[in-house]
């Protein structure tokens, strides 16, 4: 939509426009995560499966970004406009890689969870809500720092990413208990 074919002749231009649009990729993340965690609580089905399709758009859209850049070329870009460039490629793989995560989980759902009539211990649900809202949380924080490049909140977001992972690990060391 933004991606303008002949704003590849400025490359402030066209990484901007590559930036955009890999925001809007964070934007259906956001929302497919907001999805997941309706799914978990009510075993809907059909919104499993509209949320899976959900990510073919942020297939596709990584796919446009991807070729884009790539006409863009890095080479001849200068050290600040490359950086950008590389930036931006990080990112969209990182996006990328989670709305294949989240299509992941919803097969999972419908598969495990949905097909087979099972419901979370309102603790189980409660360890849920909790790891969803930071992970929200962490996406949001994620797209201030592409955005803004802010160092105090990229320093939040790696220290977030630890204080996650030790709430993945209480959880999954907490789950036999409740079984």
């Amino acid at each position: 939509r933004h991606l303008d074919p002949a704003a590849l002749e400025s490359p402030a231009l066209a990484t901007s426009n590559a930036a955009r649009e890999v925001l809007r990729i964070g934007d259906i993340i956001e929302a497919m995560l907001a999805g997941l965690l309706t799914v978990i609580r009510t075993n809907d089905a059909r919104l499993a499966r509209e949320l899976r399709r959900m990510d073919d758009d942020v297939d596709a859209l990584y796919e446009a970004i991807k070729l884009y850049l790539t006409q863009l070329g890095r080479e001849a870009l200068e050290e600040r406009d490359a950086r950008r460039w590389a930036e931006i490629i990080s990112f969209t793989i990182n996006m990328e890689h989670m709305g294949d995560i989240i299509e992941r989980m919803l097969d999972d759902l419908i598969e495990k969870k949905i097909a087979e009539r099972r419901e979370f211990s309102e603790a189980g649900m409660q360890e849920i809500c909790d790891m969803h809202a930071r992970v929200v949380a962490n996406l949001r924080l994620g797209m201030n720092v592409f955005l803004n490049g802010d160092l105090k909140s990229a320093q939040r977001l790696l220290a977030t990413k630890v204080e996650l992972r030790k709430l993945q690990q209480q959880s999954a060391d907490s789950h036999p208990n409740r079984l």
